[in-house]
């Protein structure tokens, strides 16, 4: 027996970085991470956390790296 979907099926993101790049470009200040500092909210958009991912990734890479200010 052989079974086919007849939708096609849409290109998948290799890594989350593809994804994350993705979301960067077409919804870069929608937020994409929060956390609670006592009262308020921390908020982090896709398109900033896209560019933390490079920095850290790039300074891996060289060896580096040095956490962000706000860490």
């Amino acid at each position: 027996m052989l079974l086919r979907s007849p939708p096609s099926w849409a290109r998948h993101a290799r890594a989350v970085g593809e994804w994350l790049q993705g979301w960067a470009g077409t919804a870069g200040q929608r937020t994409f991470l929060a956390e609670r500092e006592g009262s308020r909210w921390r908020k982090v958009g896709y398109r900033e956390a896209y560019e933390l991912v490079r920095r850290i990734g790039q300074g891996l890479l060289t060896g580096d790296w040095t956490p962000p200010r706000r860490w």
